[in-house]
């Protein structure tokens, strides 16, 4: 997945030094690294890969450790009772199914989630079987998800850049799946490594893509 992709999902690293003059809109970033895996420059010395092949190897750009098993939360979050940790931020995310999942924030990076919005979090499990806080989508709300059908015979999920949804088996050779609101971002219905059909959801609802 290229770096439009990962800007879009709302990853939660940055890098390069804000302007000081106060004139200018965007950051400056000047190139000083090299992405170990590609060789192509970097705007920062300490991150060891680029955005591309992080995400490609399933590792963190900083370090280049592969990461533990990716989870997916749609859901609202809300700020932890207890914060045992001065570096971690605890929050608790309640997902639409299934139980209460409490994740960590690095207090260093800064939150843009709003608690209690709804959201697509995605989190990292770590070694000791807590969950990080990789990055999350912005949603609109359950009513406007999509239901789409269509015909398979093998499990169909949908998928947006690496990030995968759960599997809906089809039923007689038809399946019926449905598509979280994230605003414009290309969302693909996928079975059996084929993509089925692409969607967007725009403000004025969805279209195929």
């Amino acid at each position: 997945m290229g770096i439009l992709p990962l800007l879009l999902l709302g990853v939660l690293l940055s890098a390069g030094d804000p302007c000081t003059c106060g004139g200018c809109l965007v950051p400056h970033v000047q190139v000083v690294g090299s992405c170990a895996g590609c060789r192509k420059a970097i705007p920062s010395a300490s991150d060891k890969l680029c955005g591309a092949c992080a995400d490609s190897r399933k590792a963190c750009s900083h370090c280049s450790k592969e990461l533990g098993t990716r989870h997916l939360f749609i859901g609202t979050a809300t700020l932890a009772e207890k914060q045992p940790r001065a570096d971690l931020e605890s929050v608790v995310c309640t997902p639409e199914s299934g139980l209460p999942q409490g994740i960590y924030r690095n207090r260093a990076v800064p939150r843009d989630f709003v608690f209690g919005a709804r959201a697509l979090f995605v989190t990292s499990r770590g070694a000791q079987g807590d969950h990080h806080l990789e990055s999350f989508v912005p949603m609109a709300s359950k009513e406007k998800d999509l239901e789409v059908t269509g015909e398979s015979d093998k499990p169909v999920h949908w998928r947006i850049g690496l990030l995968e949804g759960p599997e809906s088996a089809p039923k007689d050779g038809k399946y019926r799946l449905t598509l979280p609101s994230v605003s414009a971002i290309r969302i693909e219905v996928v079975s059996g490594g084929k993509v089925l059909s692409r969607h967007v959801f725009e403000a004025w609802g969805w279209r195929p893509d």
